[in-house]
């Protein structure tokens, strides 16, 4: 009589684990199917994809991160905390002027490069739109004159082009990482709306070309961030045109400087505010 009652209580307890076994296979099945695939998203997740190191210059690939989101926690880690902008849809302009000490060189009708340059940008600076935000990065043996990226008066801006002199080398890729980062901040404070360009004036090659090309692919990859470049006095054989992928211009002398920085207002004319609102 035990050893049948201990039968029959070994035979309920293996039918109700049983019975519970199916019930969680059940249960399991039932999972909404986004859940299982941010699991699998999860699993199969790989590292995001860092930019361009000006020192160890590793390879780049194709970026699939989200700008400007993607690269909160690394641009907050070198600048204050983020804060919204008052207007969401605005134009941003970040310069690069190449101030290397080839610019001291005559341009086509014989004047000084830099006098040339410095006297377009002064002019543009006079057409860009009320509201506008407009930046510079200038380079010279490692010290890094800037323009905030900020709608600041137009007479901050021409006395900062005005205190420009060449000298040094051509450190381009640097100038990029800096430029991508002060786009970046604003477009983490713009919440990813309105347009970004970046504009270079330079007259020579990059200090390092292969790891220009590299930012140039990470900049592109990784953001909206348009690429205008006027070549001055060199041609087309540079590492910045890059035609479908680049803007560049060739330019001589100052009414060619002119003309390739009166192009880059009527590319930002033709951006379309309504498709935001």
């Amino acid at each position: 009589m035990i050893i049948e009652r201990s039968y029959r209580n070994f035979k309920l307890s293996f039918i109700l684990i049983f019975l519970a076994s199916l019930a969680s296979i059940f249960v399991c099945s039932q999972e909404p199917p986004e859940k299982k695939q941010k699991q699998v998203a999860k699993q199969q997740a790989k590292p995001e994809q860092n930019e361009p190191d000006t020192k160890d210059n590793p390879e780049v690939q194709a970026g699939k991160n989200v700008w400007p989101f993607s690269f909160e926690k690394e641009i907050e880690g070198k600048v204050q905390p983020q804060t919204v902008a008052d207007k969401m849809i605005t134009r941003n302009f970040v310069i690069i002027f190449d101030d290397s000490r080839s610019m001291a060189e005559p341009d086509a009708d014989g004047n000084k490069k830099m006098d040339t340059a410095k006297n377009a940008v002064v002019e543009w600076s006079k057409s860009v739109p009320a509201g506008a935000n407009v930046g510079l990065v200038s380079f010279r043996s490692g010290v890094w004159p800037l323009q905030p990226l900020t709608p600041a008066s137009k007479e901050q801006l021409i006395s900062t082009v005005r205190d420009i002199y060449q000298h040094g080398s051509t450190p381009l890729s640097e100038a990029f990482a800096k430029s991508f980062h002060m786009l970046t901040k604003q477009g983490l404070q713009q919440l990813g709306y309105g347009e970004y360009t970046l504009v270079v004036i330079t007259d020579g090659k990059a200090d390092d070309s292969n790891l220009l090309n590299k930012w140039v692919q990470f900049v592109l990859n990784n953001s909206p961030i348009l690429i205008y470049t006027i070549g001055f006095g060199i041609g087309t054989d540079h590492t910045l045109n890059q035609p479908g992928l680049t803007q560049y211009k060739p330019a001589e002398n100052l009414a060619e400087l002119r003309e390739g920085l009166k192009d880059v207002l009527a590319e930002a004319e033709a951006f379309d505010e309504t498709e935001f609102r």
